[in-house]
């Protein structure tokens, strides 16, 4: 049987500054992401050994017990063609240095009573498609002292049925078993040492990739053994029990739990050469007759080879520009990525399909498949004024997040009307609530955050609620991923809203959204990436009991003493009872928008309206009805962003309080007056009305 990791799920945004980057991604597993393992794991004060100073490189000889089965000699590092062998392996710790995990520190992690006393280990490593028709020699990685009994190393193809990557169940499902069998690894005290083993049939990376898993069976507490480094994306799966199935989690996505020492030594003399693949880049509004600077990301896929650089030829409108040349600053190892600037200045407004293909590598012809990426331009006469919008990803349980709090409270004051804040709380799992979570937010949650506390600015650029793109987490500097919103970024539609209570109640909101593009976009044959979405926040919101005290990492934090906004939680305890603003309490279509609430077509200049009637009679999170703010989001499904946005409060009765209208401007006399369901009324009715006139027009107007 085999068992099935979720994939990742890929939400394309704007990242960086003034152009497209890279996407923002969920990571995988069946616990959620986040900082409350990061604080669980900080407190088991696990063992933090350094790797054997006896041999960092090939490690001690492996002694094998007496009943070893198919035990491997210890693999050799060099081989008689060295210059084709490299040593794979992800980032490790300079002073090699990290930590030990084992079965009980996992239960505290993830608060699984049913991990603790389990013996049974197996984990693995992606390696990457970079290093398709590498021959794998041999295996290595790290281990404290102990005895260690069915001992495999499995080596089997990367797998995808498109939402699930697939791994095998077991070692002997995979496409490569070795069996090594009982061994007792010998270390200095309180130190790991390296094993190697060479593999009886050397296998062939496949095109995709694949995954080398090591799996045994031992009493030795902390046996995995971990770099100390910021975790790499495929460095870390592992089995674990999940409702009474052991299934693959992505350990890495958690960035907490380092990387595996996998190590494989490969033949890399039948892979690529000249291989430079280009980032996808998704649709890109650009001012006219300003010159703009595209800036994908390249990556250099041919291990054996340094890129020092590339040629690429860009096309727009179907005419393609000269081929230019760019030498890099340093050249490009095999494996990595770098930015390349390629500019252009549109001259007319409208869509422009673009592509950009590498054409050369070293100035040789460039071998890779995905060599071009192909976008559309929407070029603006002018940009419309933004309203910028934070989402805030927190959570009561997350220690940093009080940063969050300040950060979102700051950029108000700075800002005032001009910023939409939004707090979307999250919890840590089926255990640890934030009973401020939002159901029909959390697709927005899962689809972005990469970690708590982060924020999106307009779904454009990914960062922090405080700290700025400079890196300096004592300073609040959040106000930096506006003024680049505003001065990279330009919007091609204003967004304007009202709203109020439809029935005595206040269960029903009628909401009036008013958008003008500064652009004609006509869709033929697909639909228009446009749509409206709505989201409902509420401040000043409280409760009693544990999960509405606010977790502090920052009490008694003294580095942050010359840092006036958060001397406050300095000098706070551990857990603070407090109100919380901008909070989400409901969400319509909020990732995506409303299906059809956008014409297909919409022309410059012109002014259309969108009207909603929203339904809070079954939301049980609000408290205070007077405390709330309705959102509307323009939304660009072509990328993800939020073209613009605007918030109402609906204290007090809501943004607008229309009485009934008999005449219009013109003089025209009111001749029949419909519900939102086209029932015709015989007098003004609360809510949306839709009046007809003597001269044909016909109007909607809200009656309080």
């Amino acid at each position: 049987m085999i068992k099935k990791l979720l994939l990742c799920l890929a939400m394309v945004a704007f990242v960086g500054t003034a152009n497209a980057q890279n996407a923002i991604r969920l990571g995988s597993g069946f616990a959620k992401n986040s900082s409350k393992q990061v604080q669980k794991a900080a407190s088991l004060k696990l063992p933090d050994f350094g790797l054997s100073v006896v041999n960092k490189v090939s490690g001690r000889p492996m002694q094998l017990s007496s009943t070893a089965n198919g035990a491997k000699k210890l693999a050799p590092m060099q081989r008689a063609d060295a210059t084709s062998y490299v040593l794979w392996g992800y980032p490790m710790n300079s002073q090699g240095s990290g930590y030990v995990w084992g079965w009980n520190a996992f239960s505290e992690v993830f608060d699984d009573a049913s991990m603790a006393g389990l013996t049974d280990y197996n984990v693995a490593v992606y390696v990457p498609s970079t290093y398709a028709k590498a021959v794998i020699d041999s295996v290595y990685s790290v281990f404290p002292s102990g005895a260690y009994s069915n001992f495999k190393i499995w080596v089997s193809a990367y797998e995808t049925d498109g939402q699930y990557i697939i791994l095998p169940s077991t070692p002997e499902e995979a496409d490569y078993c070795e069996n090594i069998g009982d061994h007792q690894v010998d270390a200095p005290s309180g130190m790991v040492t390296q094993e190697g083993y060479e593999l009886s049939t050397p296998y062939t990376v496949p095109d995709n990739g694949c995954f080398i898993g090591i799996s045994f069976t031992t009493t030795v507490e902390f046996p995995l053994f971990t770099w100390n480094v910021e975790s790499s994306s495929g460095a870390f799966y592992m089995q674990m029990p999940y409702q009474g199935e052991m299934l693959w989690n992505n350990m890495a996505s958690y960035g907490l739990f380092g990387n595996l020492p996998i190590m494989a030594l490969m033949d890399i003399s039948n892979c690529s050469q000249n291989d430079v693949s280009i980032q996808t880049i998704p649709e890109t509004a650009v001012l006219m007759n300003t010159a703009y600077d595209f800036s994908p990301i390249v990556y250099n896929n041919a291990i054996a080879t340094d890129v020092t650089s590339v040629s690429y030829v860009l096309t727009v409108d179907g005419e393609a520009q000269e081929e230019q040349t760019l030498n890099f600053s340093s050249s490009l190892p095999g494996g990595s990525g770098g930015y390349i600037s390629v500019p252009y200045t549109f001259t007319t407004e409208g869509i422009h399909p673009v592509s950009i293909e590498i054409t050369k590598v070293n100035g040789e012809a460039n071998a890779s498949t995905s060599a071009s990426t192909a976008f559309d331009v929407l070029a603006l006469e002018t940009s419309a004024t933004r309203t910028p919008v934070v989402e805030e990803f927190t959570g009561t349980w997350c220690g940093w997040c009080p940063r969050g709090h300040v950060g979102l409270e700051l950029l108000k004051e700075r800002y005032g009307e001009g910023i939409i804040t939004l707090a979307a709380h999250a919890s840590s799992s089926s255990t640890v609530i934030d009973p401020m979570e939002c159901a029909t937010y959390l697709d927005v949650v899962y689809g972005f955050a990469q970690g708590f506390p982060s924020a999106l600015y307009d779904r454009c650029l990914l960062g922090d609620a405080y700290q700025g793109i400079d890196g300096n987490q004592y300073a609040f500097g959040a106000n930096q991923y506006i003024d680049i919103l505003n001065s990279s970024f330009p919007s091609e539609a204003t967004v304007t809203l009202t709203a109020d209570w439809g029935d005595t109640d206040k269960n029903v909101i009628n909401a009036n959204v008013g958008l003008t593009f500064g652009c004609t976009r006509i869709s033929l044959g697909s639909a228009n990436p446009y749509a409206v979405a709505f989201v409902l926040s509420e401040d000043d919101m409280t409760g009693e009991g544990q999960q509405w005290l606010q977790y502090n990492y920052y009490s008694g934090e003294t580095s942050f003493g010359n840092d006036d906004n958060m001397l406050s939680w300095v000098s706070a305890s551990e857990y603070v009872k407090m109100d919380y603003d901008n909070v989400v309490v409901q969400g319509w279509d909020a990732l995506l928008g409303i299906d059809e609430s956008v014409p297909s077509t919409v022309f410059k200049g012109e002014n259309l309206t969108y009207n909603a009637t929203l339904d809070i009679s079954a939301n049980t999170l609000i408290q205070n009805k007077e405390k709330l703010h309705l959102t509307a989001l323009l939304i660009n499904r072509n990328n993800y962003s939020i073209v613009n946005a605007a918030q109402v409060s609906l204290g007090d009765g809501g943004s607008s309080a229309i009485e009934g209208v008999t005449d219009d401007a013109n003089g025209a006399a009111e001749v029949a007056r419909y519900n939102v369901n086209g029932v015709r009324l015989d007098k003004a009715q609360k809510g949306l009305n839709i009046v007809k006139y003597s001269d044909g027009t016909t109007k909607k107007v809200i009656v309080k």
